[in-house]
């Protein structure tokens, strides 16, 4: 709905709603039911998007005890569906330069400047793919460009529907498109 704006007032835990074309504001729903903490959360990583179908969020946040995830909630179900913890200074946003979801919301994808951690392993800086419930698929590293600050990610879907990755960037000086 082009006519939907959601949102996150900094320092809290509401996701928010509202309707230019009515003037109308709402409450969508509060992560601090889901542990997360006040002046933590981000949606999208001010890069990625939503499921096409509106369906699946993703944001990144810190719970009580400090633990940083990126996490998937299911608007349908009002859960989260899936977390991925990553390790990092929040001053430094976890190292996540950006993160967001296939247009189908199946996968999630997390790129990250700097080397990160989740569920215990270390991994390179590049981008990493998740299924929708935070399991990890694979990544792709400072070999293809993912790590150039200049690069830029996006997903989109192919001729026959299936969810397609497109990266942007440059491998010694040399622009790409993957």
């Amino acid at each position: 709905d082009p006519d939907l704006i959601y949102y996150i007032v900094g320092g809290e835990t509401v996701l928010r709603s509202y309707v230019p074309s009515t003037d109308t504001f709402g409450t969508v729903h509060d992560f601090s039911a889901d542990g997360y903490v006040s002046g933590s959360l981000a949606m999208y990583g001010g890069d990625g998007d939503a499921s096409s179908d509106d369906r699946y969020h993703a944001f990144n946040g810190s719970k009580s005890g400090g633990q940083w995830y990126v996490a998937v909630w299911d608007k349908q179900t009002n859960t989260i569906v899936g977390e991925v913890p990553v390790a990092g200074d929040a001053a430094l946003n976890l190292a996540t330069d950006a993160f967001g979801l296939s247009k189908s919301g199946n996968y999630l994808w997390i790129k990250c400047n700097t080397a990160y951690t989740f569920g215990g392993s270390s991994r390179p800086a590049g981008v990493a793919f998740f299924s929708r419930d935070g399991t990890y698929l694979r990544s792709c590293s400072a070999e293809m460009g993912a790590t150039n600050t200049r690069s830029h990610v996006d997903c989109a879907l192919d001729s026959a529907g299936n969810d397609v990755w497109v990266h942007f960037g440059s491998v010694d000086g040399v622009s790409t498109a993957r």
